[in-house]
Parts: C-alpha cells; structure tokens; sequence
C-alpha cells in the first residue's frame, strides 16, 4: 500500500488492516469483518530500517506499508475494507510519538495524521487480480482424484508419491463487526469500497 500522510509529531506509526467485510447473515445480523492482513511503517524508518529520519511536523511523506503475501477471493456481496490508523494496539507497540530514542521513551504525544489522496499524492492500495478462469483448483483436485481411482494406485500422477489424504475443517470468523462513531483525532479513516 502506497500512503501519503503528514503528522504533527516527530515520529509516529501508520498501519493498514486488508479486511473481508461479509454482508450480514442469519448467523450474523450485523455481519463480520474479517481480518485478511496487516502491517505497520515506523514513520521514521519510512525509507528503510537502517536509516531512522525523524518527521517534519505538517510534512506529507510517501510511505509504503507492505502487506505479507495472501490470497483470498472475495465472494459476491463481500466489501473490501482498509483500516488506516497510526495505532494497532496490541498487535503493534503503542508509539509514544515524541522522536525519542526506541525504547528510552519518557513523554507521550497523541499525533494528529492527515492522510493524502489528491492526484498530487495518491495515496492507493495496489491488489493484484486474477481472472476467474485461471482459478481451477477444484476441477484440477477433482481430475487428479480421478486419475488415482482409475490407475488402481494410491501415487500422485504428478509426482509418484503417495499422496496426502483429504481432510475436512471448519472456521468459523469471531470477529464482530462493532457500530462506532469514528472521529479524526482518535481512530484515523476507515473506507469501504465495493
């Protein structure tokens, strides 16, 4: 994710949440936001860990806030959702914000982020999309399954190796989605897209 945002301290963090928000359901009425990924960026080592700059109070800054690798298709009826905000508590260590030195903090600062999304600086969430077509896992397993039961054998055609005996399991999402009042000051931006 590429972000551009300036703060009113001297050092602060920027995370992304990469949620799955279902639509409500039976078993959830208000439906569920389910967390898909996340991540932080100091903002002083925003280029990079072995080189620590401190922020220009009211400054935008570019930030990239890299996501691990996942995938995940969103279902029909399902929202993309990217959290923004400059604390993930207790996931990520509360940022006291003053530009002390790591951990031989002694003030705390609230820090007052503005996030950027002009054509100037265009703050952007880059996916990848894979067209459905390409997506046959099943029909793939579905033949190979087949290929074993016809040839007698319990090898995999692909590799001749005995092949991995099919499990079953449930998931079930316990992250519920809260109604809340979001303010600037205290939670950053929260958007949805379609």
């Amino acid at each position: 994710m590429k972000l551009w945002a300036s703060s009113n301290a001297l050092d602060t963090d920027f995370t992304a949440k990469f949620v799955d928000v279902y639509p409500p359901n039976a078993d959830f009425p208000a439906g569920v936001d389910l967390n898909v990924a996340d991540s932080i960026v100091p903002a002083r080592y925003r280029n990079g860990f072995g080189k620590g700059e401190l922020l220009k109070p009211g400054q935008p800054y570019e930030f990239t806030i890299e996501m691990y690798p996942t995938s995940l298709v969103f279902k029909r009826g399902h929202r993309i959702c990217l959290d923004i905000s400059s604390s993930n508590f207790p996931r990520f260590d509360i940022k006291p914000n003053m530009g002390e030195p790591l951990n031989n903090n002694r003030r705390l600062q609230v820090a007052e982020n503005a996030i950027y999304l002009d054509a100037k600086r265009p703050s952007a969430i880059i996916l990848p999309i894979i067209p459905s077509e390409t997506t046959n896992l099943g029909s793939e397993l579905k033949l190979r399954k087949e290929q074993r039961q016809s040839s007698g054998s319990d090898e995999c055609p692909r590799t001749n190796r005995g092949c991995a005996k099919p499990f079953a399991t449930t998931t079930r999402a316990t992250t519920y989605r809260q109604p809340r009042q979001l303010s600037p000051s205290k939670a950053g931006t929260r958007g949805y897209g379609s």
